[in-house]
Order: structure tokens, then sequence, then C-alpha cells
């Protein structure tokens, strides 16, 4: 800038031009952000991409489902890339918020459930209907299957009356991981129940 033909002070100045921000461009991928499919203390990574956002600082906080905060890892991988993780310490809900420059990237926040692993070996049946003897033709055998600690998974049931044919059982669930499961015995004779957990036959 001149002024008389002369350079005003402190001119010429540097301007440094940078490119829009633009957190709306920025995308994260992976299982950590995923609505479901994280167990506990298991690791949690997603990838995040800023391909066209423009430079800015990456951000990221999870929330635990007490409302606390759960670290997470950060790194840079290239300019355009980054690999993040977190490891959930308990099941229930998380939220998982990602900023760039500031704001939110797009689907910001994320909220994920969390399921403790499943483990069929801590589910044992009780009752009447899988115990050797005392189950009597026509009459209901009642027994109850309990999960409370093997975490989240699908319960099947299959019973074989003596002629190797299936019997129906009608399986309700109750609280605390308990199912009640209810057949009826048409005939006597040796029949055979079959309780899995997670697709894993549960022990004896």
């Amino acid at each position: 800038i001149t002024y008389g033909s002369k350079a005003i002070p402190k001119s010429p100045f540097v301007v440094q031009v940078e490119v829009s921000i633009d957190s709306s461009k920025v995308t994260a991928s992976g299982p950590g952000v995923e609505p479901t499919g994280l167990k506990v203390n298991k690791d949690a990574p997603f990838k995040v991409n800023t391909k066209g956002a423009g430079m800015a600082e990456l951000t990221a906080t999870v929330t635990d489902p007490d409302g606390k905060p759960e670290p997470v890892t950060i790194k840079k991988v290239d300019p355009e890339n980054y690999d993040c993780v977190y490891k959930p310490k308990k099941p229930g809900k998380y939220v998982v918020t990602v900023n760039y420059g500031g704001n939110p990237i797009k689907k910001s926040p994320f909220t994920v459930q969390v399921e403790v692993e499943v483990d069929s070996t801590k589910v044992y049946a009780t009752g009447k209907g899988v115990e050797p003897t005392g189950v009597t033709a026509g009459e209901p055998a009642p027994f109850q299957v309990h999960t409370k600690d093997a975490g989240t998974a699908e319960l099947a049931v299959v019973i074989e009356n003596p002629d190797k044919q299936p019997e129906p059982c009608t399986i309700t669930p109750k609280d605390n991981g308990v199912y009640d499961c209810l057949y009826t015995p048409k005939k006597p004779g040796k029949y055979f129940v079959s309780v899995a957990y997670g697709g894993k036959q549960i022990p004896k």
C-alpha cells in the first residue's frame, strides 16, 4: 500500500488465506460409532475422514451410561484421516461426540449400545422340566433359564419326545435375565431338553 508514491508503515502486509472449514463434510465410520455391536472391555475403534473440509482441529469425546467421560485416543494417520479408539468399561448407552473446528461433524453425536460379551457357560436351567425324574405325562413341566450374567443373546429351547419329534415349548422373558419355559409331555418316555444361548449349548 502506497500513499504519495511512498509505502505506508508495515506495508506490504502478508495475509494467509485459509480454506473455509465445513464440518459437515467430515465423516466417521467403524464399530465405535455404530448403534450396536460393541462389547464391554473391548476396543471400540472408528475412523474419521476430513477430505474437503479444510484444516481444523479434530476432537472426540465419549460419555458412558453414567454421564462420565471415557478416554479417547486420536491418532492422525495423514492430513485427511484419523484413527480413534476407546474402550467401554460397562454395558449401556454411550454417546460419541466428534467435532471439527469446534462444530459437530456429519451425524454427530453418535449413540451406541454396549453389551456384555455373551458367555453361554454362565447360563443355567432349573425346575421340574429339566430334572431327570418327577415329570408326569399330560401334566405341565415348567423350568427356568437364568441368563443374568451371560450377556445379551437369543435363547433357543428344543424339546424332543420319545418318538424324536419336537414338543411345543413356550418361552416367556421375565426380569433379571430369567426366562420361564413350559412344555407338557403327552406320553411317557425319555424326553431330551436342549437349551442353547447365543447359538451354544448351556452346561448341563
